[in-house]
């Protein structure tokens, strides 16, 4: 492999010698002339040598009485020298390098990408900002200020906390959050933001109100995050509050376990179900042996607002087998592991990121591998509450406002 790329590289001849065959190997090989891909066509013989063993092969047929032809060259000498002779072939590709460079640093197109969806107004006058900044299709990507377009984007808006223009090839994305505080429940009605779950305040952002707290401190559910108080007044408090929180679960896997093992044979039925129970209208009814169901549910409902007393249940029995099946400490280990982080990940937000994993042996039983997880997570846990009476009167008093 290594002599044929070599020879790739340094050009290489197939040639179709003409003569004694037994003589032209024997003297090639006397003289150490590597060949390669050697085929028999009657009584010639085609080899493949290199381009720079060609004038030791005139020696070698010259000692054997043999004749040489070449019938192909191939390699990077030949190439060259077929690009040399051809220069509008150079030209066009130096051409054609230029103007896909030219290109690519042209902007195709403005795209907003919005975590949470903007209304079409405000897209619109995000659009507009970034084209009087610079930020058009047309435009060269060097001739952009994306950090003045984000500073002015930012700065003349009321509805985003972040915005990030992101220059790439032929297209420019605006990436665009807006303030979770904005999507809040109470609307206008003084609030506080409290913690949804326990955890570790990290950052904390204060829109609207007085942080209750600072990064480090520990709460739990239910604190006060971001008090209603703000500029002598009630105020429905808003900000983004992130915090390390902590799941657990647990998960054990037998060593020994025994499983059912479908076999292909499967029997279907259809039942009808009502308040009297169920009634097979066509198919095999359910067998006897042992067989694994899968069922599926077809109400009748159309016309209905209160859903339909009658339904069609079509059930599926495929047989099964029951084997014995035995795990190894280690595979059970890792069955136990994903089952743990499935029931942990089931209690996830949608925005927890995950920071680490802990997992921990129990008990070592013998016959059963038993593991407890635990999930460092990195979430947002501000939710809004209304101020009650009391609260609001003790805001009240702490302001020196009239009662409500």
């Amino acid at each position: 492999m290594a002599l044929r790329l070599q020879a790739l590289v340094q050009g290489e001849v197939r040639i179709r010698v003409t003569g004694d065959r037994a003589a032209f190997l024997s003297a090639a090989a006397e003289r150490g002339l590597p060949l390669y891909d050697i085929a028999y066509l009657g009584e010639d013989i085609t080899v493949t040598l290199a381009l720079k063993d060609v004038r030791r092969l005139k020696a070698v047929c010259h000692a054997a009485h043999c004749r040489f032809r070449p019938l192909h060259r191939r390699g990077w000498p030949f190439l060259m020298r077929h690009i040399v002779r051809r220069p509008l072939l150079i030209i066009g590709a130096l051409l054609f390098c230029c103007a896909l460079t030219l290109l690519s640093g042209i902007v195709m197109s403005v795209q907003l990408a919005m975590p949470r969806p903007l209304t079409p107004e405000q897209q619109l006058q995000v659009l507009q900002i970034a084209e009087e900044q610079g930020i058009r299709a047309g435009q060269p990507l060097w001739s952009m200020d994306a950090e003045a377009a984000e500073y002015a984007i930012l700065t003349q808006t009321d509805f985003l906390t972040f915005v990030e223009i992101e220059k790439r090839p032929q297209l420019v994305i605006t990436a665009v959050a807006r303030r979770e505080a904005d999507a809040g429940p109470n609307g206008l009605l003084p609030s506080d933001v409290v913690a949804e779950r326990s955890g570790v305040i990290e950052e904390i952002l204060v829109l609207k109100g007085t942080a209750a707290v600072q990064p480090g401190d520990v709460v739990a559910a239910g604190d006060v995050l971001i008090r209603g108080l703000g500029g002598g007044e009630l105020v429905a408090a808003q900000g983004l509050i992130s915090a390390a929180c902590w799941y657990e679960s647990y998960a054990e896997w037998p060593l020994l376990a025994i499983e059912h093992l479908p076999l292909g044979k499967a029997r279907a039925g259809l039942y009808l179900q009502d308040k009297n129970g169920s009634r097979l209208l066509l198919g095999a009814p359910a067998p006897a042996q042992l067989y694994s169901l899968s069922s599926r549910s077809l109400p009748f409902a159309a016309g209905r607002k209160s859903g339909s007393p009658v339904e069609l249940i079509y059930q599926v029995y495929t047989k099964a087998d029951t084997v014995l099946r035995s795990y190894t400490e280690t595979e059970a280990v890792e069955l136990a592991a994903l089952a743990a982080e499935e029931a942990a990940l089931a209690q996830l937000p949608a925005d927890a990121a995950i920071i680490s994993r802990s997992y921990r042996r129990l008990d070592e039983a013998e016959s059963i591998i038993r593991l407890h997880l635990q999930l460092q997570t990195r979430q947002n846990i501000g939710v809004y509450r209304q101020l009650d009476n009391a609260t609001a009167e003790a805001y009240r008093q702490e302001l020196l406002l009239p009662p409500g």
